[in-house]
């Protein structure tokens, strides 16, 4: 509630109509700009447009990964323009975005947690950088960057239809709506934006989405490149090292994921250990784990269960480094992280274990082969609708039994898994 009317405040005070807010957005654009940009999206000719975008991250793995392609499509769109990457500290501003080669700078600022006057204080930083160009994904805290983005000339991000997928309760409905007011910004974002990138109710595949923003910029629909995540020859060299030469029986990569895990997407640790044993035992793959230092419990758990010292890189090497292990794979297991995405960018078979989060939205897209493997429980995926606070049947941080992960067991997994990679993994028992 408290967010709502800051939110409401805010924009109730803001001058959107008023010349100081005009003077401030046109700031060095002259008439013909201005003009040009009243009329609607268009595609820009070479040399024309923003010439300082700043990019409103996310230090998400999953979420860098799958905004990659529409990153890639705005250097092209854009070349002459220096391109900033903006989000917290994290392997995505200090590896992926460098080593992508889509930003020219990547400035590293905590958006979360801060008090009203960091913000400010950010805001007018930025402000003072005199961005002409802002770009953000639906994951972006719009609401945190308002000054900012006031003050860009060129203003495009995602703004969602408020029309609640049907067949939800009025519970449902009400924490639908409230995650996009209160999340998202919505009513902030359809104020501050001029490129607006509309999504629907419904769950749309986040690729698919962040291209929007490229086509709302007058951007021409293209194909999707090939080697989206980087892997640089010294990371190849450290694969190499690590795995060996590629003769022998196929690697299968695990990533058990962080424990503790706010949407409580993890599957039990202990279950994916019992299910490497069963691929070493019964198909001869080579299993290994890769993941942050975070894990590092998880790991032992898991080796516990599988009673047998899995080989381990968690917190061994750097992101970039577990993209060159991922990269040395025949398929890779996961649950709902953005290790995973990451293998699919990467084309690698990849098998993603699902629970609260939402398959259509955030699993398989057009690249390489993928198994997504769920129960599919009528209260799945909850994290779409709900919000992290008791609302009947949507509270995913408690929903009070989160079986649409602690039912999953090792056995099903296992027979998924062969049924459609047994031939890969040289399995006698696959069909």
């Amino acid at each position: 509630m408290k967010e709502l009317l800051r939110q409401l405040c805010w924009l109730a005070a803001f001058p959107f109509g008023s010349k100081r807010h005009a003077r401030t957005r046109n700031a060095g654009f002259g008439q013909a700009d201005a003009a040009r940009l009243r009329a609607g999206p268009s595609r820009p000719a070479p040399g024309e447009g923003p010439r300082r975008w700043l990019v409103l991250g996310y230090a998400a793995i999953g979420d860098a990964v799958f905004l990659l392609p529409a990153l890639r499509r705005l250097r092209r769109l854009f070349p002459d323009a220096r391109i900033t990457f903006l989000a917290n500290r994290s392997p995505i501003t200090l590896e992926l975005i460098p080593a992508a080669g889509v930003a020219d700078e990547v400035e590293l600022a905590e958006c979360e947690g801060v008090d009203e006057g960091a913000r400010r204080a950010l805001n007018e930083r930025l402000v003072a950088e005199g961005f002409d160009g802002v770009f953000l994904s639906l994951s972006s805290p719009a609401q945190f960057f308002r000054e900012t983005i006031a003050s860009a000339t060129v203003r495009v991000g995602h703004c969602t239809r408020l029309a609640a997928p049907p067949g939800l309760g009025l519970a449902a409905r009400a924490a639908w709506l409230g995650k996009r007011v209160l999340v998202t910004g919505e009513f902030g974002r359809r104020l501050l934006l001029n490129r607006k990138a509309w999504v629907g109710p419904g769950p749309e595949q986040a690729v698919g989405r962040n291209l929007k923003l490229i086509e709302a910029l007058g951007g021409p629909p293209e194909e999707v490149p090939a080697g989206l995540v980087p892997v640089p020859p010294r990371a190849r060299a450290l694969a190499e090292e690590a795995l060996g030469p590629a003769a022998g029986p196929p690697w299968v990569g695990v990533h058990l994921g962080a424990p503790g895990n706010p949407y409580r997407k993890i599957w039990p640790p202990a279950r994916f250990g019992r299910l490497c044993r069963r691929l070493r035992d019964e198909t001869g793959a080579r299993c290994f784990l890769v993941g942050g230092a975070e894990e590092a419990p998880a790991v032992e758990a898991a080796r516990e269960a599988a009673r047998w010292e899995i080989p381990s890189w968690v917190g061994r090497c750097g992101l970039i480094e577990s993209f060159a292990l991922i990269g040395r794979c025949a398929l890779f297991l996961s649950n709902d992280t953005g290790l995973a995405k990451a293998a699919m960018a990467m084309a690698v078979p990849t098998v993603t274990l699902w629970g609260p989060t939402d398959p259509v939205e955030l699993g398989r897209w057009d690249r390489g082969d993928h198994l997504d493997i769920r129960l599919g429980l009528g209260c799945s995926p909850c994290v779409r609708l709900g919000m992290p606070w008791p609302l009947q049947g949507i509270h995913y941080g408690d929903c009070g039994h989160h079986r649409c992960l602690s039912s999953l067991d090792e056995d099903e997994v296992f027979a998924a898994v062969i049924g459609r990679y047994g031939a890969l993994l040289g399995s006698a028992g696959a069909v």
